[in-house]
């Protein structure tokens, strides 16, 4: 599956999205998932929204993000319940 830091395409604004969504993310103590609202303006990134729990159903905003980044729906579900089963120590976490 594809690394979810990683975007279809390299343009020095998706670079600079990118970096911002990251340390956002960090920032804000984010952990596992989150969907965060940007806008470009003159290729700059500014944060609209930070959501911490997104709906996540097949029609949602973060389901239809996701689809057009190259992600099936399954698989972003399985990667987002992994990704915490991983950082609680859980065994039997999947790949």
């Amino acid at each position: 599956h594809r690394d979810l830091h990683s975007f279809p395409t390299r343009r020095s604004s998706d670079l600079a999205v990118e970096s911002a969504v990251i340390q956002a993310f960090s920032v804000l103590g984010m952990r596992d998932f989150c969907r965060i609202d940007l806008r470009l303006k003159s290729g700059i990134p500014y944060i609209l929204d930070v959501n911490d729990l997104p709906d996540l159903a097949p029609a949602s905003g973060f389901a239809r993000t996701a689809a057009a980044a190259g992600y099936a729906y399954p698989a972003i579900l399985d990667t987002i319940l992994n990704i915490a089963l991983t950082r609680e120590g859980w065994h039997g976490a999947r790949d």
